[in-house]
């Protein structure tokens, strides 16, 4: 494996900033390797890893806590869900 492209470092995906490479993996079929990348939510504060691929192709846009995040909020003020999301966007 050679090194990263660490070009993406600082870009912004949804809510998700690149901060630093993480780790790379074979890919199950041995037809290369996923790069994974510590990414900070800019919602919760979170960091994590995720895959460059999903990040870069727009299906990794958050760590997930928007959408618990949703429901509380949806509960709380007794509106629906998708009335959340519509704003949180």
């Amino acid at each position: 494996m050679g090194k990263p492209d660490r070009s993406i470092i600082g870009e912004e995906f949804g809510r998700l900033v690149v901060l630093d490479y993480s780790h790379s993996k074979r890919r199950i079929d041995r037809s290369g390797t996923r790069t994974y990348w510590l990414c900070l939510c800019t919602l919760c504060g979170q960091k994590r890893p995720f895959d460059r691929a999903n990040l870069v192709g727009g299906s990794s846009t958050s760590c997930g806590c928007q959408f618990g995040l949703r429901k509380k909020v949806a509960e709380l003020a007794d509106v629906s869900q998708g009335a959340v999301s519509a704003t949180l966007t």
